[in-house]
C-alpha cells in the first residue's frame, strides 16, 4: 500500500512541475487520472487490506469519479459553455489530491498495523 502512495505522490509532483508549462500539465492530467483509477481498481481487489475507517472515503472517491466522468461525457455535447474548459481541470486536480490524501492515510495505517504485528510476534517469542 505504501507503493500506491509513492506512485500517487510522484504523479502529483510531476503534474505540478508540468503545470509550469501549462500545456504539459493539461496533457499529463488525464494520465494521472487514469493511473489513479487503475490504483483504485487495485484497491478494490485488495479491499480486505483497506483500513476500515477509510473504506467509505474510497467508496466516495469511486462514486464521485464515475459521476464526474459521466457528467463530463454528457456535457461534452454542450461545448459552447465556457466553464466546460475549467470543469475537467478543477475536478481532475481535486480528485487527484483527494486520492493522494487517501493513499497517504492508507499507507500510514498499513505501516502501523505491520508494526503492531511485529510487536505481537516479538512478544510471543519472549
Amino acid at each position: 500500500m505504501k507503493t500506491l502512495f509513492l506512485i500517487n505522490k510522484t504523479l502529483i509532483i510531476t503534474n505540478a512541475i508540468l503545470f509550469i508549462t501549462v500545456y504539459g500539465g493539461l496533457l499529463f492530467l488525464p494520465i494521472t487520472g487514469a493511473i489513479q483509477v487503475c490504483c483504485f481498481v487495485y484497491l478494490l481487489f485488495r479491499w480486505s487490506d483497506v483500513a476500515p475507517h477509510l473504506k467509505k472515503y474510497f467508496i466516495i472517491y469511486g462514486v464521485v469519479t464515475v459521476l464526474s466522468l459521466s457528467l463530463l461525457l454528457c456535457l461534452n455535447h454542450f461545448s459552447s459553455l465556457n466553464f466546460l474548459f475549467w470543469l475537467p481541470i478543477i475536478l481532475g486536480i481535486t480528485l487527484s489530491i483527494y486520492f493522494l490524501i487517501l493513499t497517504y492515510k492508507q499507507s500510514e495505517y498499513t505501516l502501523t498495523s505491520q508494526e503492531k504485528d511485529i510487536s505481537i510476534v516479538s512478544n510471543k517469542t519472549i
